[in-house]
C-alpha cells in the first residue's frame, strides 16, 4: 500500500494485515506531540483509523469511517505506537472494527470503528 497526503505525513507502517486485521506501527515524533509533550490525541485517532481502514482495503472496495468512539487510556511522550484492529462483525454494507493502541505491551487506547461500504 502506497502512502499519500496525510497517511504519509502520519508516517505508520503497515506490519500486518489480512481480510480479519491490521497491525500498524508509528515512530513517535516531534510533530506527533502537543503542547504538553505527550502524543496529540489526534494521532492515536488517525492511527486507529487508518488500521480499521486498512483491514477493510482487504475487502476489495471502497470502505470509510461512518462513525467511532475512541477512549484515551494513557498518554506517552516517546517510543513506538502499535495499532491492534480487528474486525468484529462485517455486514452486506456496514463494519464494526475493534482497534486498541499499545505502547510497550501497555494499552493506550481502545476504539470502535464503524466503517460503511460507499459503493
Amino acid at each position: 500500500m502506497n502512502h499519500q497526503g496525510f497517511d504519509k505525513y502520519l508516517g505508520y507502517k503497515i506490519e500486518t494485515v489480512n481480510e480479519d486485521s491490521a497491525i500498524l506501527t508509528l515512530d513517535i515524533k516531534s510533530h506527533h506531540l502537543n503542547i504538553h509533550g505527550y502524543v496529540h490525541g489526534g494521532v492515536y485517532y488517525s492511527l486507529s483509523d487508518a488500521a480499521s481502514g486498512v483491514v477493510m482495503t482487504q475487502h476489495g472496495e471502497n470502505w470509510v469511517t461512518l462513525n467511532s468512539s475512541i477512549n484515551y487510556l494513557k498518554g506517552v511522550k516517546e517510543g513506538q505506537l502499535e495499532a491492534q484492529a480487528k474486525l468484529i462483525n462485517k455486514t452486506r454494507k456496514t463494519a464494526i472494527m475493534e482497534v486498541n493502541i499499545y505502547s510497550n505491551r501497555t494499552l493506550l487506547t481502545r476504539g470502535t470503528f464503524t466503517m460503511y461500504l460507499v459503493n
